[in-house]
């Protein structure tokens, strides 16, 4: 008869990754990572396989249509930045026994699954001021009314890993993470090209214009709501694909360091 003992631990660690999305600009493209991001965490093992782990992220995302070569893009013109804040619980599984003991495992690949609430607002640099643009409610909907969304959604991450243990308090990884977000505004991008200018928005107090100073006016509004400058045609016409869930994801680095609880109990495998 064999006797192996367990402790429960607690760990933390930090991230940095590399930062994409997928929506209406990236319809395709699983490696259009152009920004960064990162975030801390703290897990609770439950045994040597499984884990709970909540952490905390905040990632930078972007899109453009100059990126890609179709006609379509080329002439749409839209593009974006929005900072995602992040806070997400997970539930981590080991393929192999990992354990600091020299009888298990340094060296494991691992997956996760969980759910997360994020926080965001979709925003460009237009004439080198910060523009929000979801107040400025650019797109319409079949009914042409101005489409109206929160800045606080849900999202399922889904990540696989490997990670490695330096020693028995220490360890490395990589991970790479896809973010199901039950949002199609990650972008702003969804719907139709708006057939008027909505009667209840405010225009942000900004200075545009360039070597001839103005205040941002409707034709501002008309340019971001259209970068191709052809709304009076497109007004009411496919400004997005009208799918139902954007998406970003991370791929990086990270650090881990194991807190042993003296205090806790054992669990022993026979």
């Amino acid at each position: 008869m064999s006797l192996e003992i367990y402790a429960q631990r607690y760990e933390i660690g930090a991230n940095g990754a590399a930062t994409g999305y997928m929506g209406d600009i990236n319809t395709s493209n699983p490696f259009y990572f152009k920004n960064y991001g990162g975030g801390l965490f703290v897990k609770y093992n439950l045994d040597p396989t499984w884990g709970l782990k909540l952490s905390a992220n905040h990632l930078l995302i972007s899109g453009n249509d100059q990126d890609f070569e179709n006609d379509h893009q080329q002439i749409r013109n839209l593009k974006f930045r929005n900072q995602i804040t992040e806070v997400a619980l997970g539930l981590d599984f080991n393929f192999w026994t990992y354990f600091d003991s020299r009888h298990k495992s340094k060296l494991t690949p691992y997956v996760s699954v969980g759910v997360a609430a994020i926080k965001h607002d979709p925003y460009i640099y237009y004439d080198q001021n910060k523009v929000l643009l979801r107040p400025l409610k650019l797109e319409y909907d079949e009914q042409s009314n101005a489409q109206v969304y929160p800045n606080w959604n849900i999202a399922i991450p889904l990540a696989v890993g490997i990670k490695y243990k330096l020693n028995s308090a220490w360890a490395i990884g990589i991970e790479a993470n896809y973010r199901v977000a039950f949002t199609d505004y990650l972008d702003n991008v969804n719907r139709d090209y708006a057939t008027s200018l909505p009667t209840d928005i405010s225009f942000p107090n900004i200075t545009v214009g360039g070597a001839n100073p103005r205040p941002f006016d409707t034709n501002d509004w008309r340019y971001l709501a259209d970068p191709s400058e052809n709304l009076n045609a497109n007004g009411g016409t496919a400004r997005g694909d009208g799918k139902s869930k954007d998406g970003y994801m991370t791929a990086g680095i990270t650090l881990t360091y194991t807190i042993f609880d003296r205090n806790c109990y054992c669990w022993i495998k026979r």
